[in-house]
C-alpha cells in the first residue's frame, strides 16, 4: 500500500479511477476541491466526485459536500474508523477501486480491511503536519501544562495527539507530557481524537455525546466551564 499525494487524488478521481471515496472529512473533502482549483480542474474533479459513491466517516462532512452541490452516497454507522469498516463490510467490494481518505498516519486498518474484501485501495492523507521548526512550539506548550499554567487543551483531530507525543519523545519531556495532561482539562472534539488520549494512557475530560463539530464542543466547554465557576 502506497499514500499518494493530493494532487495525485485529484488526479485519480478525475480520471474516474475509484468508485468509492470512503474516509471522507469536511477538511479533506475542501483539501481534495482546493488542489483541484489550484490545477485547474475544480468543476471537472466536482463533477467525478458526483458520479463516485462518496462514504464519509460521520455527519460532518456534509457540510463540505453540500457546499460543492454534493451529498453523502452513505454515512458511516459511527464516525471512527471501525464504524467505516462496518457499513462497507455490507458492500460488494471485491474487484473495486477505493480511495482512502486517511488522516491519521498510523491508522492503515481501514486500507487493510478493503485489501482483504478483495479491492484495490488508494490510499491519500490530506493533512498537513506541523513541520519541524515548530517542535519548539509544540515543546513549550508541554512545559507549560506541566507547570500549571494551561487551564485547557482543545484537541481536534487524532494526529494532534501523535504529534505531541512525538515531540515529547524527541525532546525526552514524555513525563512532563503525562504529568501535564493530568493537571489540564482536555477537551477532545469526538471519539477519535479521545481514543486517541486514552491509547497513550491519557484521556479527555470533555467530549461531546454526539455530534463531533466544533460548535457542539465549543457548547459542551461553556458547559462545564460555567459549571465550575465560583458563584
Amino acid at each position: 500500500m502506497r499514500a499518494i499525494a493530493t494532487c495525485e487524488a485529484v488526479s485519480v478521481i478525475f480520471l474516474g479511477a475509484v468508485e468509492r471515496l470512503a474516509g471522507a472529512t469536511g477538511e479533506g473533502v475542501r483539501r481534495l476541491v482546493a488542489a483541484a482549483e489550484r490545477a485547474g480542474i475544480r468543476d471537472d474533479v466536482i463533477a467525478a466526485l458526483g458520479r463516485t459513491k462518496l462514504v464519509t466517516r460521520g455527519p460532518k462532512p456534509g457540510q463540505a459536500l453540500k457546499e460543492i452541490g454534493l451529498a453523502a452516497t452513505k454515512v458511516a454507522a459511527a464516525p471512527t474508523t471501525a464504524g467505516l469498516i462496518a457499513t462497507l463490510s455490507a458492500e460488494t467490494l471485491a474487484g473495486t477501486a477505493v480511495g482512502v481518505q486517511l488522516h491519521d498516519t498510523t491508522d492503515d486498518a481501514l486500507p487493510t480491511f478493503l485489501t482483504g474484501a478483495g479491492a484495490t485501495p488508494h490510499v491519500v492523507r490530506p493533512y498537513r503536519y506541523a513541520p519541524a521548526a515548530d517542535a519548539d512550539k509544540v515543546a513549550g506548550l508541554i512545559r507549560d501544562m506541566a507547570a500549571g499554567s494551561v487551564d485547557l487543551l482543545v484537541i481536534t483531530s487524532s494526529p494532534q495527539v501523535a504529534r505531541m507525543y512525538e515531540v515529547a519523545e524527541e525532546r525526552g519531556i514524555a513525563g512532563e507530557l503525562t504529568a501535564g495532561l493530568g493537571k489540564t482539562c482536555v477537551a477532545a472534539v469526538g471519539p477519535i481524537a479521545a481514543d486517541a488520549l486514552t491509547d497513550r494512557g491519557a484521556k479527555a475530560d470533555i467530549v461531546p455525546a454526539q455530534g463531533f463539530v466544533m460548535k457542539n464542543l465549543v457548547v459542551q466547554i461553556k458547559r462545564e466551564l460555567d459549571a465550575k465557576r465560583p458563584r
